[in-house]
């Protein structure tokens, strides 16, 4: 399995390394930032929740409008304290504009295109460098 193949592992063991160094001591050396996009369908009600009689739910969750999110997370250090903010500016919505194809894959109807996610990152990095310095940026597989 090419989860377990001895390159990958060695690689993973190599990334843990530089990734547990910036957090040697107590604090963070550079800041380290999370990148992170989810979605939030319009009419979005739990099954069992408190309504009044009177508010009615006509369309089922997921059945039309989506919202888009993206944000970044920073975790750093002033002086002896670690803290967590947002990234400024970092976070984004936008309404769904595409209806996903069945032969599309899965990547939230097709709403967080390359263009998209591309400005929004030249944008952070700006911001996170203007506010931040050099920075580690982490994001999953669905942002890259």
């Amino acid at each position: 399995m090419y989860a377990d193949s001895e390159a990958n592992i060695a690689f993973r063991n190599e990334y843990l390394k530089k990734k547990t160094a910036n957090r040697a001591g107590t604090t963070v050396d550079r800041p380290e930032v999370y990148l992170d996009e989810s979605f939030c369908n319009v009419n979005h009600v739990r099954g069992q929740t408190w309504l009044s009689s009177d508010n009615i739910r006509y369309n089922k969750s997921g059945k039309r409008d989506r919202a888009c999110i993206i944000a970044a997370g920073i975790v750093a250090s002033r002086g002896r304290t670690t803290y967590s903010k947002v990234g400024e500016g970092s976070i984004k919505v936008w309404n769904e504009f595409k209806t996903r194809k069945k032969d599309e894959p899965d990547d939230y109807h097709g709403n967080f295109n390359s263009e998209l996610i591309e400005k929004w990152f030249e944008e952070l990095c700006i911001t996170l460098r203007d506010n931040n310095g050099g920075c580690n940026i982490h994001m999953d597989g669905a942002v890259s």
